[in-house]
């Protein structure tokens, strides 16, 4: 077959190919959920502008026109076609199998396409078209050699498919071996088989579309070199040579026997380590090669910090995104020196905090590592490559910091320039031979880095720092157990805005004692909100929320706050803090005097005085007095109809978007009362 731009369908039945085979040295089908959804979602897309550009232009309307006009329009409908390119697929021919073609790259997708067409054939019950188009001399055109188990499979789930026999059944027939619960392709197979065949069903997708507009560029790498030889250059992406190994071989490059032998046992080491926490990984290529990412980020930032921030923010980027590596900032001894750093971090992981996913090449489960988590991670990872015999609790006070400010929306907005400002502002701390995290004031005045040496966390290294051993570290429990909890971001400003403390004030036991019982008193409130909080909480003032316009009732809605999120936008906002501040003291002075009294008991009690000391009977008196009112409102919102807040005026609404019987007025829930 000549290289060149094929659709689905002419590339399958070209008179020239017998097979399309994957053979023994490719990996599994892995494609996930999301990738198939997008692939699929893509083709949908294009589909549909392609319904467009054809609609109004009808078999007869064309017959209608004089040859000469007729051919105009056709030629003009064709040059519009919308097919939906799916890239590259590189194959190379098998000369001890004629008609055989060996597909090294592309077989994730040419795998899920082969399964839609199986798909949309039987939707539109046109298996007999599927036989004629895609078997030849009753042989699968497309077949799996990864192994004989996946071989097997792929032929009797085609013929079971195509029977129009239950997709449920597969697992019981008896062709369906036990082993086959262990394979990976089969069990891509099947899983994405059945997104497949969910998205057909619901989705307007037709055969005739996939099989005619579907294309892709395709290279016979017989034009070059031969196909397992290109593969190994081409598809690193594969076990055959991976980024880590390419790096390897070019650092071990013209060194002698003895050296290469002695960096090579080293590199097994260091491979060991990532083998060890490769997660659900098959090796240890994934682990090791993010690694020398981390390493390549940090040398090469270090080298820029002269440059501007944006410079150094898109070299990050880059180095972040590729998926080759480059051996810029990369030698042997540099990457010894990390690795030792590492190891001991591994030392210390779980008083670090340090997530073993990362040592997998990722944050979590799915494999995605944001750029947000370098932060958490580089810091302390540049700490131990300067101490790497450093002190526990020094590292870990050092990596509380950075794993403390990632979490800061400011920060998260822009990681790539949060991360380069963090690694400045580590290498600044590391050249002037600073131990103590609390030495981060000192750079700080004579440094700019305000989005990451803010006030708060300026006073609270300057109160460590001032705190005798002991107390300090009870302050910095105290404070790390209230930037840990769910409502505080990162941040203990609210509690000791509750204190009405002032940071030039000396931080001593007895201000911790104060502070740790406030904080006690807001977590027992805020732990699970329900609407005696946001009715006591009302006692203190209008709390509420915009939260948009509903124009069927004409008049803004507003929230009074139902999810967790919100919550913390509240309480992280000095603008509206003021209801809560006076709520949670109100709270810890009941406590103090009746200790004995339920969190429950004592909001009844506010509640209570509230309504009996209330002069004026506005929209809050019935909104606290009414228990009704709030758990009519499903998900707590209000709506405020065009002119001032009076009863009349005033929307309960049952869900968010205003319909009928879903919402009513506020009078009609209450006893006006005398």
């Amino acid at each position: 077959m000549n290289t060149g731009r094929y659709t689905l369908k002419s590339f399958l039945t070209d008179h020239n190919l017998d097979q399309i085979i994957i053979p023994e040295i490719q990996r599994d089908y892995v494609w996930q959920d999301e990738n198939v959804t997008k692939l699929l979602q893509s083709i949908l897309e294009n589909s549909n502008k392609q319904s467009e550009i054809s609609e109004g232009t009808s078999e007869e309307d064309l017959n209608a026109m004089n040859p000469a006009l007729r051919e105009i329009v056709i030629r003009e409908i064709e040059k519009n076609k919308n097919y939906c390119n799916v890239g590259f697929i590189y194959a190379y021919f098998d000369t001890d199998l004629a008609g055989r073609f060996m597909l090294i790259d592309g077989q994730q997708r040419m795998t899920t396409l082969f399964l839609l067409l199986l798909c949309l054939s039987v939707k539109e019950n046109k298996q007999d078209q599927f036989r004629r188009a895609y078997f030849r001399d009753n042989i699968l055109k497309f077949d799996y050699k990864v192994r004989e188990a996946s071989h097997d499979f792929i032929l009797n789930f085609v013929e079971h498919t195509l029977s129009k026999k239950d997709f449920n059944t597969v697992t019981d027939q008896f062709w369906y071996y036990t082993e086959y619960g262990q394979d990976v392709t089969i069990q891509s197979v099947l899983r994405n088989y059945k997104i497949i065949n969910d998205f057909v069903n619901s989705n307007v997708l037709t055969l005739q579309y996939v099989e005619d507009y579907v294309e892709f560029w395709y290279f016979d790498t017989n034009k070059s070199k031969q196909g397992e030889e290109l593969y190994i250059y081409m598809n690193s992406r594969g076990e055959s040579v991976s980024a880590g190994e390419s790096i390897k071989a070019t650092l071990l490059k013209g060194l002698s026997e003895q050296e290469k032998h002695e960096w090579g046992s080293k590199w097994e080491k260091w491979q060991n380590l990532f083998w060890e926490y490769r997660k659900d990984n098959s090796n240890a290529d994934k682990g090791l090669e993010e690694f020398l990412k981390w390493i390549k980020i940090i040398e090469i930032t270090k080298k820029n910090s002269s440059k501007t921030i944006q410079f150094q923010e898109a070299s990050i980027r880059s180095i972040k995104d590729r998926l080759k590596i480059s051996i810029e900032g990369l030698t042997l001894q540099v990457i010894e020196n990390y690795f030792i750093a590492l190891s001991t971090l591994v030392k210390f992981k779980n008083e670090i905090a340090l997530n073993e996913y990362w040592l997998s090449g990722a944050s979590d489960a799915r494999g995605i590592f944001p750029a947000i988590d370098y932060m958490k991670l580089l810091p302390m990872l540049m700490y131990a490559e300067k101490y790497p015999e450093c002190d526990l609790k020094n590292i870990q006070r050092f990596a509380r910091f950075f794993q403390n400010i990632s979490r800061f929306s400011s920060l998260s907005k822009n990681p790539f320039e949060s991360l380069a400002s963090t690694i400045n502002l580590t290498k600044l701390f590391l050249d002037a031979n600073y131990i103590d995290v609390t030495e981060l004031v000192e750079i700080g005045e004579k440094n700019s880095y305000e989005n990451i040496l803010t006030e708060e966390e300026i006073s609270k290294l300057t109160i460590y720092k001032q705190s005798e051993k002991d107390l300090r570290t009870r302050i910095e429990t105290a404070f790390w157990s209230v930037e840990d909890y769910k409502l505080c971001d990162g941040k203990v400003w609210f509690i000791w805005f509750c204190m009405n403390y002032e940071p030039t004030i000396i931080f001593d036991k007895h201000k911790l004692d104060d502070f740790t019982f406030t904080f006690t008193n807001f977590k027992s409130l805020f732990d699970t909100p329900d609407d005696l909080l946001r009715r006591a909480l009302l006692t203190k003032g209008d709390y509420s929320i915009w939260d948009g316009r509903t124009a069927t009732l004409d008049g803004d809605r507003y929230s009074f706050i139902n999810t967790e999120s919100v919550w913390r936008r509240q309480l992280t906002s000095s603008k509206i803090a003021e209801p809560y501040k006076l709520l949670v003291n109100d709270f810890g002075n009941i406590k103090t005097k009746k200790s004995s009294n339920s969190k429950d008991t004592i909001l009844k009690e506010i509640i209570d005085s509230f309504i009996t000391t209330a002069t004026e009977k506005d929209w809050v008196y019935y909104f606290v007095k009414e228990p009704s009112i709030l758990s009519y409102c499903g998900q707590k919102l209000v709506c405020f109809r065009s002119g001032d807040a009076g009863l009349d005026n005033i929307v309960l609404l049952a869900a968010r978007n205003a319909a009928e019987y879903n919402w009513t007025y506020l009078k009609n829930r209450i006893t006006i009362e005398g």
